[in-house]
């Protein structure tokens, strides 16, 4: 059922004020975290590719995976290699050279808002 709430006029001509920090979130609910995120690397005719695989503990709607591998460089800082945005919950890396990969994976809802990221070496 529902009840008239006789100021309700009164709380939104003046404002509302929400409380709880909801950053990051759709009605509260960030996007899922990455599991299980695996690369698996492979060698055909001297050209490398990585076959990246994960999943989540639950299905959202209209999310989407931001994917960003980066290659140690060798001053020991990172070089970003390549970055890719997927529906799917696996993507392949191709034309890849010899070297030492970090992989980083994260759920992005329709609004924009990252879940927390995993990644694999």
């Amino acid at each position: 059922a529902v009840q008239h709430v006789p100021e309700k006029e009164g709380i939104v001509d003046n404002g509302a004020h929400f409380d709880g920090d909801q950053s990051g979130t759709v009605n509260g609910v960030t996007p899922p975290a990455v599991q299980h995120l695996t690369a698996e690397v492979t060698a055909d005719s001297g050209e490398y590719q990585v076959l990246a695989r994960w999943d989540t503990p639950k299905v959202v709607k209209g999310v989407s995976f931001m994917l960003r591998l980066t290659v140690a460089a060798d001053d020991g800082s990172e070089r970003l290699v390549s970055t890719a945005r997927t529906t799917e919950t696996t993507y392949r890396f191709r034309q890849l050279a010899p070297g030492n990969y970090r992989l980083t994976v994260r759920a992005v809802n329709a609004r924009g808002q990252q879940g927390d990221p995993a990644s694999v070496s």
